[in-house]
């Protein structure tokens, strides 16, 4: 609770990003907390699709993959006892793709 509400007040006072990602380990001694960029896992088993025992359809998500320990990551740095603020932005667009398909698909 010590390391969130710390690192609130800090990232409440940036103008942006608006949203973050804040991981904070599993430790007994207060963590130092370092700016990462978000990690990756290795990808998830596939998801099935199975009958609930009352006949329904339900979807079973694999369990996720192994983390990868990349430098500088969340997951390296939370693997070496750190808390971890990673800005996060929520547009998943490939601008790269975007601009090479513009001509394909001019309005």
């Amino acid at each position: 609770v010590t390391v969130t509400l710390r690192t609130l007040d800090q990232l409440l006072a940036q103008p942006s990003p608006a949203l973050w990602n804040l991981n904070v380990p599993n430790i007994a001694t207060l963590p130092r907390t370092a700016l990462a960029r978000v990690g990756r896992r290795t990808p998830s088993q596939p998801v099935q699709a199975l009958l609930s025992p009352k006949g329904g359809q339900l979807f079973w998500l694999g369990y996720g993959g192994d983390t990868l320990l990349d430098a500088g990551t969340d997951m390296a740095l939370i693997d070496e006892g750190y808390a971890t603020v990673s800005p996060i932005t929520i547009d998943r667009t490939d601008h790269a793709a975007l601009h090479n398909l513009a001509n394909h698909f001019a309005a």
